[in-house]
């Protein structure tokens, strides 16, 4: 988690999910819901707010998959 609070940034945006790690620094410009949306999980545990938003819809999972770097330890 150290490394992923480093992440932080509109240049660097790495955020975690169900201990997994996602770059979603390319995707801040296209959320249809705002970049404020996603710039708000920039190097936190997101998965709260993932799962306020986004629980049980497959796109959205489906898209967050293409973001995949890593596992959290």
């Amino acid at each position: 988690m150290a490394e992923v609070s480093t992440a932080n940034s509109r240049d660097k945006c790495w955020t975690v999910i169900g201990g997994q790690v996602y770059d979603i620094t390319p995707y801040i410009g296209s959320h249809p819901g705002g970049e404020q949306k996603v710039l708000k999980l920039c190097g936190k545990d997101g998965a709260q707010a993932f799962q306020n938003q986004h629980g049980g819809q497959n796109k959205p999972k489906n898209i967050l998959d293409g973001f995949k770097i890593g596992v959290l330890k």
